[in-house]
Parts: structure tokens; C-alpha cells; sequence
């Protein structure tokens, strides 16, 4: 019964997980230890944060080139 309910709140977070991310980790959140559905909540809980996170963009760096190396005329 209980992994039966932990499954179906399972399924509940990841189909609220398109729409907010923060709502389907609550949600993942109360899937109690030691169902069957709790390590891939854990799993989806980790992947959702990390989406969540800023990405910090840097720009690729720009080849350097010395005088004369490369620069044959």
C-alpha cells in the first residue's frame, strides 16, 4: 500500500516537474525512505536541483597565436 502511494506521488513530481521544479522536489520530498520509489525520488530530487542552479556562462577563450608561427606568407 505504501509503495503503491509512494509511486503515485512519484509520478505526481515528475509530471509537476515540467511546470515547476521546485514543486515537484516538495512534492519528491515526502516519498518516504525504504519504498520502492524513494531512490529514484533522490535521483529526480538531485537532477531538479541542479537544473535549478544558475549555469555561469564563460565564453570560449580565443586561440593564441605568436608572431611568426602559424603566420607564414
Amino acid at each position: 500500500m505504501l509503495n503503491r502511494w509512494s509511486q503515485q506521488l512519484l509520478i505526481k513530481a515528475q509530471n509537476e516537474a515540467q511546470y515547476s521544479l521546485q514543486l515537484a522536489i516538495n512534492i519528491a520530498q515526502k516519498i518516504p525512505y525504504g519504498t520502492s520509489a524513494y531512490n529514484l525520488a533522490q535521483t529526480r530530487i538531485r537532477t531538479w536541483r541542479d537544473q535549478l542552479q544558475p549555469r555561469l556562462y564563460l565564453p570560449e577563450p580565443e586561440p593564441v597565436t605568436e608572431p611568426g608561427i602559424g603566420n607564414r606568407e
